[in-house]
């Protein structure tokens, strides 16, 4: 049943397109007094305009408001991908998909999601099932 995989698989692209139109939105109040500038060609209005955005930028960026709200989107993105990979490793132990387990090591390459989510994954890297023969009988 793909069911949980693509539940978790939306949530994550839900995400990231929410902060994708967020950050849109910020960007466009950022540029919003562009046209006061008229010809932004010319030196002078051209630095004129680049240091009033920028100032403009840093008032928004530093705003409690705007960092809770990237830290929201950063505790949700982290959180849908730690359990869309998984899924993806449980997955790939129950129906020995190499497929599988290859996106799961691609998309946690090099372990920060199973470092910054240990509880997640806690089971996740249970024993592949062995039926019950002993593998130390078997050649080397």
């Amino acid at each position: 049943n793909n069911q949980q995989l693509f539940k978790t698989l939306t949530k994550l692209m839900t995400t990231c397109l929410l902060f994708a139109e967020q950050i849109k939105r910020s960007a466009a109040h950022i540029r919003s007094n562009i046209k006061q500038y008229g010809d932004t060609k010319h030196p002078r209005n051209r630095s004129k305009k680049i240091e009033t955005e920028s100032q403009h930028a840093r008032e928004i960026v530093t705003q409690e408001k705007y960092e809770q709200m990237i830290q929201s989107f950063d505790h949700k993105f982290n959180t849908a991908v730690g359990k869309f990979i998984k899924i993806l490793r449980s997955k790939s132990n129950m129906h020995y998909d190499h497929h599988l387990a290859n996106l799961s090591t691609r998309l946690d390459y090099n372990g920060f999601y199973t470092r910054a989510f240990p509880e997640v994954f806690e089971d996740a890297y249970a024993s592949i099932p062995t039926d019950s023969k002993d593998v130390s009988s078997f050649p080397r």
